[in-house]
């Protein structure tokens, strides 16, 4: 999960931060002070509620994704995504003609756009969106709270706070 490119963490992605590193948010509670002490949390920040609405989730990354992104045919044969590969899938590897020290780092070695096709599988090298590094099936429930939050004590009094530890 990458949530940290919108706080300028491990931005592997190259999205321009939401929120850079703040620290705790003042009046940030004890429990969370406790948390973030005994986790040997770096990098704390926190992001508003009004921010996370003005989040572009369409904006691109600056630089091709680092993974080979797969797409398989649905029943009526159009591409849809099926997933990041983090690992060099071995049909890549022959798809591509290359070592797997090369077809692991198709970034560097293929131009953007570059796609391999096997029947109803493709692999391509291409940017990610925001929705793509922080996908809603990870983190719809996360602004589903916030926003039910907001409901309840209004948009100003809602906040995701984050760190991340090494």
């Amino acid at each position: 999960m990458t949530l940290s490119a919108a706080f300028s963490v491990c931005d592997n992605e190259q999205f321009a931060p939401v929120a850079i590193v703040r620290g705790l948010p003042d009046g940030a509670s004890n429990r969370v002070r406790d948390g973030h002490e005994t986790t040997a949390g770096r990098s704390a920040s926190w992001v508003s509620w009004e921010e996370v609405k003005r989040i572009d989730w369409d904006e691109e990354s600056a630089f091709p994704d680092a993974y080979i992104r797969e797409y398989r045919r649905d029943p009526q044969g159009k591409w849809q995504f099926y997933r990041r590969n983090y690992r060099v899938p071995q049909k890549f590897i022959d798809l591509c003609g290359q070592p797997a020290r090369i077809a692991a780092r198709a970034r560097e070695h293929f131009p953007e756009g570059s796609q391999w096709v096997d029947g109803d599988q493709m692999f391509r090298v291409e940017r990610l969106s925001r929705r793509d590094a922080v996908p809603d099936d990870e983190w719809g429930p996360v602004w589903s709270v916030m926003g039910t939050l907001v409901d309840l004590h209004g948009s100003e009094d809602v906040r995701l706070t984050v760190w991340f530890d090494d």
